[in-house]
């Protein structure tokens, strides 16, 4: 099976591509990432036919399962979290005790609504 060799686009089609997801960033699809309205559409059918799109779409899941995947870890740390903040440590020594950053501690306990001492 031969590759087909990947064109560079020219420079009047990259800015083609910048208007084009500018009309849709300005309808509102940022996060849609299958969307079958005329503005999108137009997007697809130009970066395909450009070359920057594959024909076929993505939708193997394997996004789905890395957000899945992500929101377990979450959990996990924040079982862990919940755990030693009952034993009386306090943000820092969470983090040193799990291996995580100070940030990422406080950013698990806001989410799921754990009380931390603070000394």
């Amino acid at each position: 099976m031969i590759k087909a060799k990947h064109t560079k686009p020219t420079v009047e089609q990259w800015h083609k591509v910048n208007q084009l997801l500018d009309d849709v960033v300005r309808v509102g699809h940022v996060n849609k990432r299958y969307c079958d309205c005329e503005v999108c559409t137009k997007l697809s059918d130009y970066t395909r036919k450009i070359g920057l799109l594959k024909n076929e779409r993505v939708e193997d899941g394997r996004w789905d399962q890395r957000k899945i995947n992500t929101q377990r870890r979450y959990e996990r740390d924040a079982i862990k979290i919940a755990n030693l903040a009952g034993q009386g440590y306090n943000r820092t020594g969470i983090s040193k005790k799990i291996g995580v950053s100070v940030d990422y501690v406080s950013k698990r306990a806001q989410e799921f609504e754990i009380e931390i001492q603070r000394k």
